[in-house]
């Protein structure tokens, strides 16, 4: 089930490019990473992808590689679901304290870290 920005990006595409775009104060309906958006006046071509994904009746892919999942405190929580569903080898699973969706420009130092942990004997497991 499709919540929040999710929902505002598939079903209601015209509310958000113009939102952002026309009134800044629209940035705090969406959150703080849509001023890349703003800034650039993409954002009615960013949600088109979103759009198009909800509406294209593709069922997801699911992968058998090998994956790791990094949740950082400030992004998307509710991904665990999402990731068993469509990855059936998910062989390590991290939740960080601090960082957002841009995680590799707020906290590098400790994406560097869980990629290290990831790929090192400690991180993953045969």
């Amino acid at each position: 089930m499709a919540t929040g920005q999710v929902v505002l990006n598939t079903e209601r595409l015209v509310l958000r490019p113009w939102t952002i775009e026309d009134a800044p104060a629209g940035l705090t309906i969406f959150g703080r990473e849509e001023v890349t958006h703003w800034l650039t006046n993409t954002s009615a071509t960013a949600v088109r992808y979103h759009y198009s994904e909800g509406h294209s009746g593709a069922e997801p892919t699911v992968s058998h590689g090998r994956i790791g999942v990094a949740v950082f405190a400030h992004d998307f929580q509710t991904i665990r679901p999402l990731a068993e569903r469509d990855n059936t080898n998910i062989v390590y699973w991290s939740e960080l304290d601090t960082g957002g969706h841009y995680a590799a420009l707020e906290v590098p130092e400790l994406v560097v870290g869980d990629l290290r942990t990831f790929f090192s004997d400690s991180g993953v497991r045969e």
